[in-house]
């Protein structure tokens, strides 16, 4: 005969059609969340802005007490440590971070369990509990019941992951939640992508913008208008926009003697008489002295465009100076020899 159940038991006690209409409800909390969620990772140019509200988002839709993002970092043993990159916590709840040994960083939890799991894009259910003691005594410390770890990938490489805390109650992760939550992850780690190259794209304009190299793209059909330039070309007195604007003129920014010849190499190459050309030519500054410049120009072709011309002009100037006084101080020398020989020598 079954024993009665207590009357806290009855209180506490959830019929199971109930039970199953509150896990529905919450999975598409969590699945109107990471909708939302997608909006933001997209708009914000910066992890740093939009990662925070995300967690605050999804932290509260999945009545979870704590959500942290941890990026991979080196540890001292040579394994791997857990980073602490972002945190959300809910309202009394001791934060993550408060416990580390360090500010920033953590072992990572039971290493030798989870990282095959992590690194095969596989979402981790844990329950204090139910795992292993050193597994479990970092669990405790933190004051973490149950969690959900989902990796996090960046360009295919294991980055890190994300954990969901639950610091009241053993939860029971469903198939439908840790699926959401895995898109989540997916995510993060596109916005964290998309700032790297971002990032990089930035340090290589900074690298062009300060550097005697322009970079500049034609059109490969008649009259060969201009498409691209660098902003750099305001070393020589103009702005890219102004000659942007007039996409024909820079043919008229050469000399006289060398535009024909520019020209011409052009149509080579359109034509295909050659794959590019090397020529170093005269540009005529904004305050009207010339400058040389050495031109590169190749065809470039690919089926996700129209066939262009893309070149560089490399500012010479300098060398042909350094070249012109090499030449006097050896003509100089020579003079002075030549001096110095009919001086003395007869």
């Amino acid at each position: 005969m079954r024993k009665p159940r207590s009357a806290q038991a009855r209180l506490t006690h959830k019929p199971p059609r109930i039970a199953a209409a509150r896990t529905r409800a919450q999975a598409e909390a969590i699945r109107r969340a990471v909708t939302a969620s997608a909006t933001e990772l997209l708009r914000a140019l910066a992890p740093d802005e939009s990662i925070p509200k995300v967690l605050e988002r999804i932290g509260r839709s999945a009545d979870v007490s704590r959500v942290v993002v941890f990026r991979n970092s080196p540890a001292a043993n040579g394994g791997v440590a857990a980073e602490l990159c972002y945190e959300w916590d809910a309202a009394r709840v001791r934060p993550r971070k408060a416990g580390a040994s360090s500010p920033q960083q953590m072992p990572l939890w039971d290493p030798e369990e989870l990282i095959p799991l992590l690194t095969k894009g596989e979402p981790i259910r844990l329950v204090a509990r139910q795992v292993r003691k050193p597994l479990r005594a970092m669990m405790q410390s933190a004051g973490v019941k149950s969690a959900l770890l989902v990796p996090i990938f960046v360009d295919t490489k294991w980055w890190g992951h994300i954990c969901f805390d639950d610091c009241r109650r053993e939860r029971q992760w469903t198939a439908a939640e840790a699926d959401t939550l895995r898109t989540l992850a997916e995510m993060i780690g596109a916005a964290i992508a998309r700032a790297r190259d971002l990032q990089h794209l930035a340090d290589a304009s900074r690298v062009v913008e300060n550097s005697p190299v322009i970079l500049f793209r034609i059109a490969a059909q008649s009259p060969y208008p201009l498409l691209y330039l660098s902003q750099n070309v305001s070393r020589f007195g103009y702005r890219a926009a102004e000659l942007m604007a007039s996409p024909g003129r820079y043919l008229d920014l050469f000399h006289p003697d060398d535009a024909p010849a520019m020209s011409a190499d052009i149509r080579r190459i359109v034509n295909g008489d050659v794959p590019d050309v090397t020529q170093e030519r005269r540009l005529r500054r904004a305050d009207g002295r010339y400058a040389w410049v050495e031109a590169r120009a190749r065809l470039l072709t690919g089926p996700q465009h129209e066939a262009e011309i893309e070149g560089i002009l490399i500012d010479i100037d300098l060398r042909w100076v350094n070249g012109v006084m090499a030449f006097l101080a050896a003509a100089n020398f020579v003079v002075s020899a030549i001096h110095t020989v009919l001086l003395f020598g007869g």
